[in-house]
């Protein structure tokens, strides 16, 4: 379980450099959905995809997506809860300016039959961030 699941949040970080959204969001189950940190929520594929689309068409475009530590609490054989602290490097400011944000997300994955784990929520917070 855990590797397998160290597993899915390297493949969302290879495609989140290669910025490339429909790997990122085949990462998701069907119905599963993400909070950004400003407060925009999206559930299902489609909005999933629009959010991501847009994160990587603006401040994203040249971001890095840098896992530095993985906590991974199993509640049943196919659902684990993880806190993921990360750092994005090279996010653009309105000005222009490239910074890092330090942050942690804290998401819930299932294992889907034939699919492997999934993320069903991911909640990334910069007030927690520990890195």
């Amino acid at each position: 379980m855990e590797e397998q699941i160290r597993a899915r949040f390297t493949e969302f970080a290879n495609a989140w450099n290669a910025h490339d959204v429909g790997a990122m969001v085949d990462c998701w189950t069907d119905g599963g959905n993400v909070t950004h940190p400003w407060g925009t929520f999206a559930a299902g594929r489609e909005a999933i995809t629009t959010l991501l689309t847009s994160e990587h068409d603006g401040p994203m475009r040249d971001s890095r997506w840098i896992v530095a530590d993985l906590r991974i609490r199993p509640l049943s054989e196919r659902t684990a809860v993880v806190q993921c602290d990360a750092v994005l490097e090279g996010v653009r400011a309105p000005n222009g300016k490239p910074y890092e944000l330090p942050h942690q997300i804290d998401a819930v994955l299932a294992e889907e039959d034939g699919r492997g784990w999934r993320f069903v929520s991911l909640h990334p917070s910069f007030a927690h961030a520990r890195g």
